[in-house]
């Protein structure tokens, strides 16, 4: 609701209506009639008309300077929000390959125990192949140490396919020369 006031500013009354509380009022009130008494104190030359134009002036250059500035800092807001958004974006992405390599090192994890198992079973002198069972059909079934690994469902089949003794001697020929050095290297000989 809107109230009339009367005010003094520097020796002069002015009549006001506003909807400003009156602690507000009378704050502002006084900012303006001390900047008007400093102007005129400080130049003996001016009147109370112009210090006010005066006061008026600096009032406006100020405000026009705050807008300014509250636009650059809009401004920054707005390109903060957008690398705010693309970095979220980013760490959304990292989350993501974290959850997977979190599946991965569980899996891996597993495979690993899976494998110190089988070794340890191979070093105890048991075969591992009955035990363990395939876990994927299309990945080959290793069923020797780590220095003399192959392939074992080749080899099977080339010892089923032979019927004689001389047969059987050729495919463990060919079983031999089919080993590789590690058991990371599953190609064999005859592959390459």
């Amino acid at each position: 609701m809107k109230k009339k006031y009367t005010l003094s500013i520097a020796d002069m009354e002015i009549n006001v209506i506003t909807e400003a509380p009156q602690e507000s009022v009378e704050y502002i009130v006084g900012v303006l009639d001390r900047k008007i008494r400093e102007i005129s104190l400080k130049s003996k030359k001016c009147t109370k008309s112009e210090a006010a134009v005066l006061c008026a002036l600096d009032f406006c250059a100020d405000k026009i300077e705050l807008k300014d500035r509250i636009e650059a800092l809009e401004d920054e807001l707005n390109e903060s929000k957008e690398s705010i958004d693309h970095l979220n974006e980013k760490l959304e992405l990292i989350q993501k390959n974290s959850e997977r390599l979190e599946r991965d090192r569980s899996r891996l994890e597993v495979e690993n125990s899976r494998l110190r198992a089988m070794l340890d079973d191979v070093r105890a002198g048991k075969s591992f192949r009955e035990e363990i069972p395939a876990t994927n059909k299309t990945e080959p079934e290793i069923v020797a140490p780590v220095g003399d690994v192959y392939v074992a469902s080749e080899l099977e089949q080339r010892e089923g396919d032979a019927s004689d003794d001389g047969t059987k001697n050729q495919t463990k020929k060919t079983a031999n020369r089919n080993r590789v050095g590690s058991m990371f290297d599953l190609l064999t000989f005859t592959d390459v």
